[in-house]
């Protein structure tokens, strides 16, 4: 099995979101009300078309042509960008593809500061820990 990232090609947004929702759903269900996620379902042809514009900033790793997850990374300025989300397929977390994604967006971008933006209740902040994310400030936000 060969694994591969690369660039979010348009036909790619359909199954980013589909990973978007049932992530949000495997996360932040303890969280979040679960009328939350049905707004999330509802929406979601919206949310594609939005997807579909934003496109490049989308990197996507996969395995034998099924998508396992993705990135969006957004720049901020010449030597910063921000990672806005970083998702895998429920079925495929704690396999090292998280690992494997962001060293690839580290890799191939000339950024030399990232920053992302997570719920202190979120299991990822082990993750973020591991890649030697720092917290650099607390906030709180009313969904």
């Amino acid at each position: 099995m060969k694994t591969e990232i690369r660039k979010a090609k348009k036909s790619d947004a359909q199954v980013i979101e589909n990973i978007t929702v049932s992530s949000w759903i495997e996360t932040y269900s303890d969280i979040l009300p679960s009328e939350y996620f049905e707004n999330m379902k509802n929406k979601k042809e919206t949310a594609i078309k939005i997807t579909q514009k934003k496109i490049d900033q989308f990197y996507i790793i996969e395995n034998e042509h099924k998508i396992l997850g993705f990135a969006r990374i957004t720049r901020i300025d010449d030597d910063m960008a921000e990672i806005n989300s970083i998702y895998l397929d429920v079925t495929e977390k704690r396999k090292g593809y998280g690992t494997l994604l962001l060293n690839y967006v580290f890799s191939n971008n000339d950024y030399k500061k990232y920053i992302v933006t997570v719920f202190e209740q979120n299991s990822s902040n082990e993750f973020y820990k591991r890649m030697n994310g720092k917290l650099i400030d607390k906030s709180f936000v009313k969904l």
